[in-house]
């Protein structure tokens, strides 16, 4: 009996998880698998670990790392007509995490991709985790967004790659970029709540800074000028006030005055850095 699904973990850096990622997935109930994993020259004990375990290893030189062109490497090592990813540090949660993914593949001959359910680990700070309860949960929020995909817990169909391949240049929002993509030729994209995988990041306001200016220049990249922030008052101060304004409400319904508190200076690293990179990649298409 062929394999199924391809399963293609990309990893740097994270013995700490690895062994644990690696342990549920050879835990999956259901469909037939092999697993591709593909490190970006870790420099601790994270390749020791995945070899310990029946997968494919490859590794990349350090400092050579482009998203888009890892993952078609991954695509690229079989022809199982699903591909699934899943990051180092996102760890499945029951052994359906890889059936429940892949079921509206199966279901709907129509879905390019489906993204699953992510909660906060247990060290996750208290805005994290709020965050991730309304990017992720029932789904019912992200559902009225214009658009919202994560590659950490995913799966897409091999034909539709193998006609559109990951842009090999793009270094932030891949993910997005891709699916975004899809929509716009008509395909659909799902989102699989039954499919639970732990992952999440407490960044400091430096790499806060440096994510979400990184995700302006590249939402300026992906979506028409129409979709994207027409002001500094809206684009910055508005969506600030909203965010500040629902932090607030979550923190008083859970008891966290701390993170309360902690909330204004998060949320402005976070709108300002984005609008930041948005403006600098405008100009540079523009020659503004």
């Amino acid at each position: 009996m062929t394999t199924e699904v391809l399963i293609i973990m990309r990893c740097f850096n994270d013995e700490w998880v690895v062994g644990d990622t690696l342990e549920a997935i050879h835990q999956q109930a259901g469909p037939r698998f092999r697993v591709v994993a593909i490190d970006s020259g870790s420099t601790d004990r994270s390749v020791d670990i995945i070899r310990s375990f029946p997968v494919q290893l490859i590794e990349l030189p350090p400092g050579t790392y482009i998203p888009g062109r890892v993952l078609n490497l991954g695509m690229e090592q079989g022809d199982e007509p699903y591909g699934v990813f899943v990051n180092s540090d996102c760890t499945p949660q029951h052994p359906e995490w890889l059936e429940s993914l892949i079921e509206p593949l199966h279901r709907d001959p129509t879905v390019a991709a489906v993204y699953g359910r992510q909660v906060a680990r247990p060290e996750a700070t208290p805005l994290v985790v709020k965050d991730y309860e309304r990017a992720f949960g029932d789904g019912s929020i992200a559902a009225t967004w214009p658009h919202f995909f994560s590659m950490a817990s995913s799966a897409i169909r091999r034909s539709v790659w193998h006609d559109s391949p990951f842009d090999p240049e793009i270094r932030y929002s891949e993910d997005v970029y891709w699916t975004w993509q899809r929509r716009r030729e008509g395909w659909n994209i799902a989102y699989a709540a039954q499919s639970v995988a732990m992952h999440s990041h407490n960044y400091t306001l430096a790499e806060t800074r440096r994510r979400f200016a990184g995700e302006g220049r590249a939402d300026a990249v992906i979506y028409p000028r129409e979709m994207l922030p027409s002001s500094w008052l809206r684009g910055v101060l508005g969506s600030w006030a909203a965010e500040v304004t629902r932090d607030w409400a979550w923190c008083l319904e859970h008891r966290h005055p701390l993170a309360a508190a902690a909330a204004p200076a998060i949320r402005w690293a976070q709108r300002s850095s984005y609008w930041q990179g948005l403006s600098e990649a405008l100009r540079e298409t523009t020659g503004a």
